[in-house]
C-alpha cells in the first residue's frame, strides 16, 4: 500500500513539473485573454491592471429561416439497408457465389458471349433489359446487374487485361478489375473478381449504371451503394473442390504425440494440420483447400478430417466423464476407449 502511495506521488509531482503554466497579461479594455504557454521570467511578465474593467454590450442578431439564403443543393438521396444474401453453387465447376435475395434472374435477355461453358444474372429490377437498352427515358435508381461465367482457361486470358491481383477474406487469390466511364458501357461502372483454376476461369462482375440526369450527389451515393453492394457480394465468392476421386491408401504415416499431454498416434503423411492450434486442441484434414473455401460449398468426396481435444478429467460435466450416448467401448484396450459410428444425411460418416 505504501509502494501506490509513492507511486501516485510521483506521478504528480511529474505533472506539476511538467505542466505548461499559465499566465494571464494585462487587460485590454475589460477583456482577460489567457495564453498557456512555458514559463515566464517575471521581469517580462506585464502587471495586471487594477482598474474596474468595463464592458461594452453587442447587439445580439437572431438568424431566422427568412433571414437564410436559400440553399441551392438538394440533400443527398436516403441509404438504402443492404439486401440479404442467398447463396449458390455449381458443383460440377466447383464455384459458389452469392446473390442479393429477390433479385430476378435476368440470364436469357442478356447478349450472348462466345467461348462460355456456363453464365447466369441477376438483376434489381425486371426492366433490367429496357433500362439498358434506352427505351425508358429516365431512371430514377440505380440498375445493378450480377453475372457469373465460366470459360475454358484456353478461351480466355488471364489475369485480365488492367487488373490488379487480390486476396479475399477467405484467402481465394483473384484479379480485382474496376472499370468506369466509356470502357463501363452500358453500365456507369463495372466490379469484376476472375479466379483461375485449371481448366477453367471464373469470374463474378457487378455492373452498375447510375441515374440519369443525376447531380453530384446522387451519383456519389449511388457508387458508394454499388461499391458497398460488391463488397458484400464478393466475400463469399470463391472455387470450391471438385468432385473428389478415389482416395488411394496412404504410403507413408507420421506420428502425432506430446509428452506433456500424454498422446500418440499416427496420421498419414500427406495430411495437413491446421494452424493456430495447442497441443490439446489438433485438427488434420486431407485438403487444405476445404478450409479457404466459400460456406456454400460442400465438402468433397473422400474429405477426411481427424480432431483431437484434450482436456483434465476435473474438466468433464458431471464428473464420471464426457457423454458416451450412442458409444461402444472397445474390448482389449490397455485403457478405456469409446467409439462412435454416425451417417450424417447419408453424405458423412463421424466415428
Amino acid at each position: 500500500m505504501k509502494s501506490a502511495h509513492i507511486v501516485v506521488l510521483i506521478i504528480v509531482l511529474f505533472l506539476a513539473a511538467c505542466s505548461p503554466s499559465i499566465v494571464r497579461p494585462a487587460t485590454r479594455e475589460g477583456v482577460f485573454t489567457p495564453v498557456i504557454g512555458t514559463a515566464t521570467p517575471s521581469a517580462l511578465v506585464t502587471p495586471i491592471s487594477t482598474d474596474t474593467p468595463t464592458f461594452s454590450p453587442s447587439p445580439i442578431v437572431t438568424l431566422t429561416s427568412a433571414s437564410l439564403p436559400p440553399s441551392t443543393d438538394s440533400p443527398p438521396p436516403p441509404t438504402l439497408a443492404p439486401p440479404d444474401m442467398k447463396s449458390q453453387t455449381n458443383e460440377e465447376l466447383g464455384l459458389a457465389w452469392e446473390v442479393p435475395s429477390g433479385w430476378p434472374e435476368v440470364t436469357d435477355p442478356m447478349p450472348a458471349e462466345d467461348n462460355v461453358l456456363y453464365r447466369q444474372a441477376w438483376a434489381n429490377t425486371e426492366d433490367m433489359l429496357q433500362i439498358l437498352s434506352g427505351s425508358t427515358s429516365q431512371h430514377q435508381d440505380a440498375l445493378m446487374v450480377l453475372s457469373v461465367r465460366v470459360t475454358n482457361e484456353a478461351d480466355s486470358s488471364f489475369p485480365p487485361p488492367g487488373s490488379r491481383q487480390q486476396v479475399t477474406p477467405l484467402d481465394q487469390k483473384v484479379a480485382a478489375l474496376t472499370v468506369s466511364g466509356v470502357e463501363a458501357a452500358p453500365f456507369s461502372l463495372r466490379l469484376s473478381y476472375t479466379l483461375a483454376r485449371s481448366p477453367y476461369h471464373y469470374t463474378l462482375e457487378l455492373g452498375c449504371l447510375f441515374p440519369a440526369e443525376a447531380d453530384s450527389a446522387t451519383q456519389g451515393a449511388a457508387e458508394a451503394s454499388c461499391r458497398e453492394l460488391w463488397r458484400r457480394i464478393s466475400w463469399d465468392f470463391g472455387i470450391c473442390p471438385l468432385p473428389g476421386r478415389p482416395i488411394p491408401l496412404p504410403e507413408s504415416w507420421q506420428t502425432v504425440a506430446d509428452e506433456y499431454y500424454g498422446y500418440s498416434f499416427q496420421i498419414p503423411s500427406d495430411w495437413y494440420e491446421q494452424e493456430y492450434r495447442s497441443p490439446d486442441q489438433r485438427e488434420f484434414v486431407t485438403d487444405p483447400a476445404v478450409l479457404t473455401q466459400p460456406r456454400s460449398c460442400r465438402k468433397p468426396n473422400g474429405f477426411m478430417g481427424l480432431g483431437l481435444s484434450v482436456s483434465p478429467p476435473g474438466n468433464f460435466k458431471p464428473a464420471d466423464g464426457p457423454d458416451r450416448t450412442g458409444y461402444t467401448q472397445l474390448p482389449d484396450k490397455p485403457f478405456p476407449i469409446w467409439i462412435r459410428h454416425q451417417d450424417e444425411a447419408g453424405s458423412a460418416l463421424r466415428v
